[in-house]
């Protein structure tokens, strides 16, 4: 019986010219560095197993786990790469995979390198002309026939045409310019679409209106370099100077008010001005209220909790979160008898642990129901415990 053929591959090029790709400067500009190292990733992933990968809705969750960065984040940049057209959007967006014409084209030029037959027969985007080895790319010996036959002129031709189809797609080129290219002026990337003139932010005038807020927290000093590029950004995502002004002064104010933005969690980390600025994602978690204080309701608020038809290990659990877990008990939906005894077979330590992270980390769990499965799931993310 014969083995399952290799679709994946053991490396492929990253070209000494890809950050001069107009997409990845793009990319970089959007959403900074890191997102070369998510983009690379996913390269490895896709290679690995041929030329496209499906989409998993816990990729982001394993791409952090190997980068250390944010799981919205990831998906943001993610997203960037459909829209720059690092992969294809139309093929994602109907058939869920992520894969390319240049990733294909790469693909089926290092399978002919290394002798391996290319199957195109999923998700292709190159046309089969593209992909067939012609019987005429062959090398013919000089005994065979003369070289500069007009046959072997042609033969050439073809293989050149073949070789620069490969450079045509620029998600991490291989090459910037053709052969016949490389004793001239390298043209200039092609320009973005002509913008209006870029609006004039007043930068000073939003770090005042930071240290005026902020008042407990790191004040922006001095308008650096990084910030000149950084603030702008989020202002055009919010619309522009006129609109970003009341959001600004809503997000600095909800930042002020926030005990997680200013230290009371478990790692004592603070909001800081940069942080604010540093992607397209954290400004809007800050406005959308993710960080907000949620008030503990009194007993009597709870009324969807019968605390006079619990049993007795039900009451036993209700008392213990009164005093160990009193936020938990916003949610409507109280463990069952048998999910209490659940509850409880979990060593006491490590339950104290997951109910104080719940507690300080109240913004991961607003709109939630269920006592019993925030807690699961707070376990399985902290222990990788079902």
């Amino acid at each position: 019986m014969g083995r399952n053929r290799k679709m994946g591959l053991d490396y492929f090029p990253f070209d000494i010219d890809t950050f001069q790709d107009i997409k990845i400067r793009k990319l970089i500009k959007y959403q900074g560095g890191k997102a070369i190292t998510i983009y690379a990733l996913l390269l490895c992933f896709i290679y690995k197993d041929g030329y496209y990968m499906r989409w998993d809705k816990e990729l982001p969750f394993i791409i952090s786990e190997q980068t250390g960065f944010e799981e919205a984040y990831i998906s943001e940049v993610i997203k960037s790469c459909l829209t720059l057209g690092l992969f294809s959007k139309e093929l994602f967006d109907t058939e869920q995979v992520l894969t390319s014409k240049g990733i294909q084209s790469r693909y089926r030029d290092i399978c002919k390198q290394i002798k391996r037959k290319c199957d195109f027969s999923e998700y292709s985007l190159i046309s089969s002309e593209e992909n067939d080895i012609s019987s005429e790319e062959k090398t013919v010996s000089s005994e065979e026939k003369p070289i500069n036959s007009v046959k072997s002129t042609q033969k050439k031709k073809e293989r050149k045409e073949i070789i620069n189809t490969f450079s045509d797609e620029k998600d991490i080129s291989i090459s910037s310019f053709g052969k016949e290219e490389c004793n001239s002026e390298p043209e200039s990337p092609p320009s973005p679409p002509a913008e209006p003139a870029p609006e004039k932010i007043p930068l000073q005038e939003i770090a005042d209106m930071w240290n005026s807020t902020c008042t407990n927290l790191p004040k922006a000093e001095k308008i650096t370099e990084k910030r000149k590029k950084k603030i702008p950004l989020r202002v055009k995502e919010m619309g522009g100077w006129e609109k970003a002004k009341p959001i600004l002064e809503t997000i600095f104010g909800k930042v002020q008010q926030s005990n997680f933005l200013n230290g009371d969690n478990n790692r004592a980390w603070i909001c800081t001005f940069d942080w604010i600025f540093d992607n397209g994602s954290n400004w809007v978690k800050v406005y959308e209220g993710n960080y907000d204080n949620v008030k503990p309701r009194t007993i009597e608020q709870r009324s969807s909790i019968d605390v006079g038809g619990l049993s007795q290990r039900q009451l036993n659990f209700y008392n213990y979160l009164s005093k160990c877990g009193a936020f938990l008990l916003n949610m409507p939906i109280f463990p069952t008898d048998e999910e209490v005894g659940n509850l409880n077979s979990i060593p006491r330590p490590e339950l104290n642990e997951i109910v104080k992270e719940i507690n300080n980390k109240t913004y991961l769990i607003n709109g939630r129901t269920s006592i019993y499965e925030t807690i699961m799931e707070v376990r399985n993310k902290r222990y990788g415990t079902p």
